[in-house]
């Protein structure tokens, strides 16, 4: 055999095992307990009240929540159980949105809200919001349970959970700053933040 048809087998045998070694590893990290939740906690300097709209208002969500564009409300209930809104996703090309629809499970104002929101084929996801008083404002814990429908997503699950991780300390971020530039009640703008 030639060096170079020996040198050519290795190579390939070597991309193989490397392909199968990435393949297995993002396997095994998808198939952890908690692979597919993503959570996180924030203290708002505001009362549970004012935090609230933030997290149910059409308006208000394309604010701070990264990556959405628009969100339309589908039914004439809004904000309560069966409530359907649609959530325009700004893809790189801004003339095209993907549309997630999302329909509310659990409504209790101003401490808990549970959505169950789909992308036709790609994903589901199982958003929950827990407000509660704290010493320092409102405790705001939010919690999405991810799952993926193509074997390629499902695969890629752990790279693609570990962005919406990210993603979404930046967007808790935001929300704290844009709630806590609003006055509290009865504060003046100029005392504000």
């Amino acid at each position: 055999m030639s060096p170079a048809i020996a040198f050519f087998r290795s190579v390939v045998l070597g991309t193989f095992v490397l392909m199968l070694v990435v393949l297995v590893s993002l396997l095994v990290m998808g198939s952890r307990p908690g692979a597919r939740d993503v959570h996180g906690t924030i203290v708002i300097r505001r009362a549970p009240e004012q935090v609230w709209p933030w997290l149910v208002e059409p308006s208000r969500l394309p604010r701070w929540v990264g990556g959405l564009a628009e969100v339309r409300q589908d039914s004439a209930t809004a904000s309560g159980v069966g409530d359907r809104q649609t959530w325009m996703l700004a893809g790189a090309d801004t003339s095209q949105h993907a549309a997630v629809v999302g329909t509310v499970t659990r409504n209790e104002p101003p401490f808990a809200r549970d959505v169950h929101a789909r992308l036709a084929g790609v994903f589901t996801v199982d958003l929950s919001y827990r407000l509660a008083s704290d010493p320092h404002g409102t405790r705001l814990e939010q919690t999405s349970r991810l799952r993926y429908g193509p074997w390629v997503a499902r695969l890629l699950q752990p790279l693609m959970t570990g962005a919406a991780r990210h993603q979404l300390e930046a967007d808790l971020a935001r929300l704290d700053s844009l709630v806590e530039a609003e006055p509290a009640p009865g504060e003046t703008s100029a005392s504000a933040r």
